[in-house]
């Protein structure tokens, strides 16, 4: 029994292992979307970069996570499959980094991520779904966080706000499994063409 305490606390002290936050959204905004976003974990910066056809993009992300004290790095490409539309569907596949300097530690992995856009330009609800798979380098050890989230996304001009919030659990596989949930407000800027 410590030794399942022991290492529960190892996993959740090396990183809240996110995923992608800008690419959990159905739609892919026409403009280049610059970003900050803030929660009660977290804090970051990011960007989506839509190719000519406006129904793929590259995104990029860094985050430190406070509470944690773990930087990551987070790259992603995003395609939207779906039309334009009320309900607009997109896939991302991309991997994050995580460097915990209290431990000396360093993790990286892929993740995947299934996003439904409901509503236009103006105002959209998008529900997600993530997972992936990240190995740690001290201890050599795996986890496979799975997330489910919720966001609001208003556009006024050139401006986005958004709330997101997404809960879920990190799986150890032969070990355990730890909750996990976070939410964060974010404004974005579309003013690049």
């Amino acid at each position: 029994m410590k030794r399942l305490a022991l290492i529960l606390m190892l996993v959740a002290s090396v990183s809240r292992a996110e995923g992608q936050w800008l690419t959990s959204r159905g739609r892919i905004a026409e403009e280049t979307r610059l970003e900050v976003f803030g929660g009660a974990r977290t804090f970051g910066v990011g960007a989506v970069r839509p190719n000519d056809e406006g129904r793929a993009a590259w995104s990029a992300e860094a985050v430190y996570a406070f509470r944690d004290r773990v930087i990551e790095l987070r790259g992603a490409r995003v395609w939207q499959f779906t039309p334009t539309r009320f309900a607009t569907a997109s896939v991302n596949a991309g991997t994050s980094m995580y460097v915990v300097p209290e431990q000396f530690n360093l993790g990286l992995g892929p993740n995947v991520g299934l996003a439904l856009g409901l509503g236009g330009p103006r105002v959209s609800v998008d529900l997600g779904l993530q997972t992936g798979l990240d190995v740690f380098a001290a201890g050599a050890h795996l986890r496979l966080p799975q997330r489910l989230s919720i966001g609001v996304t208003v556009r006024v001009c050139d401006f986005t706000i958004s709330a997101m919030a997404r809960a879920g659990a990190d799986i150890v596989p032969g070990h355990a499994f730890v909750g996990r949930g976070d939410f964060v407000l974010s404004i974005g800027w579309l003013g690049l063409r």
